[in-house]
């Protein structure tokens, strides 16, 4: 959330205006939050709809790295694409 946030507030500056109104502005044009492949870019310009619909696949694994083993790469799958969500425009 920090890494999103901070994309956020970057935006909010470059657009001079660290108001309510300016940050909930930033955030709507904010269209490629990156959380360095934590989770898919995260876009937040449409109002209403998921920042992203493509997940990873993953499963425990008490030897990889993070405690975590990924067992398919990021991916959207046909119900999450055709999902429209309850406050969706």
């Amino acid at each position: 959330m920090g890494e999103v946030w901070g994309a956020v507030l970057k935006k909010a500056c470059d657009n001079k205006d660290l108001t309510r109104d300016g940050i909930a502005a930033a955030l709507k044009q904010t269209t490629s939050a990156s959380t360095d492949n934590l989770v898919a870019a995260l876009d937040f310009s449409k109002p209403g709809t998921p920042a992203t619909r493509q997940v990873y696949a993953a499963t425990p694994d008490a030897t990889a790295e993070g405690g975590v083993k990924y067992v398919k790469p990021l991916f959207e799958a046909p119900e999450a694409k055709e999902y429209v969500a309850p406050h969706q425009k």
